[in-house]
């Protein structure tokens, strides 16, 4: 389970939550109530709030089919990550137009300063936008008789793929060995679904 939706959802005692811990449990989810959800009025929420319960766990799978709780496990931590969500959904809908703004200024913020990390190693100071990578590219297609993609990475890519299937000493030592019209199908429709889902 992620900390990190515990943090999100502001609960004073994220530092300390234990998924593990059966009071540590309850008492977020008794806070989750209190708190952000609000399924229960105040008065029905007796149960939940007596966490040293025999009959707690009842109660909280009655709770989470009060929440309309689409998880089918019996497991209370998939329940709990169930609760987290939609109590971090109803808090960004109550504040979005705060989370927007403050998303909207660390967007230009980090637009605003270049992220340079200095390095040693010269591949990681390459500018892959810069002509003379893309010429680079562009020969080393041409050298490998690949054929040429609008975009230099995707071009890129195909050369890396052909080199560890095509240069690597199983295939120097196998030069017979062809790349199947299969595997070449399955390349290409996976390059167009990645740039389908990239740009709808």
């Amino acid at each position: 389970m992620s900390i990190n939706k515990v943090k999100a959802v502001g609960y004073p005692l994220a530092a300390m939550f234990d998924a593990n811990d059966q009071k540590s449990f309850r008492m977020l989810i008794l806070w989750l109530e209190e708190n952000i959800l609000h399924t229960y009025e105040p008065e029905k929420r007796t149960e939940l709030k007596n966490i040293d319960s025999p009959s707690w766990d009842i109660a909280f799978k009655n709770y989470c089919v009060s929440c309309s709780s689409p998880i089918k496990t019996t497991e209370a931590i998939d329940q709990l990550e169930w609760l987290l969500g939609v109590a971090i959904r109803l808090t960004y809908n109550k504040e979005k137009n705060k989370f927007d703004s403050e998303t909207k200024k660390t967007l230009e913020v980090s637009a605003d300063v270049p992220m340079i990390i200095p390095s040693d190693n010269p591949i990681d100071n390459l500018d892959v936008n810069s002509s003379d990578f893309k010429e680079g590219i562009e020969k080393l297609a041409d050298l490998l008789k690949i054929s040429k993609h609008p975009d230099h990475k995707i071009t890129l890519e195909a050369i890396h793929k052909f080199i560890i299937t095509r240069l690597n000493e199983e295939a120097i030592k196998n030069p017979d060995h062809k790349i199947t019209l299969e595997a070449i199908h399955k390349f290409i429709i996976t390059r167009l679904n990645e740039e389908a889902i990239k740009n709808p």
